[in-house]
């Protein structure tokens, strides 16, 4: 893509990506998905899965037990 740095993320943690040698930079390019809980955040993982193991998947349109609450 035109413009774009020569990088290529091989990880990503909190607000820090990673290239395949270790280099670390903050990530300012994905503002809009990871400012308020950066990448691969455990709560936010571990909530996900919770939810994804559920034999019923929510949404907005229905009424849940914790929306309830």
């Amino acid at each position: 893509m035109h413009g774009m740095l020569p990088l290529v993320w091989d990880r990503a943690e909190d607000f820090n990506i990673y290239d395949a040698a270790g280099n670390k930079w903050i990530d300012f390019t994905s503002a809009a998905f990871l400012t308020n809980v950066g990448h691969a955040n455990q709560r936010v993982v571990a909530a996900v899965r919770n939810a994804v193991d559920q034999p019923l998947i929510h949404s907005y349109v229905y009424a849940n037990e914790i929306r309830v609450r």
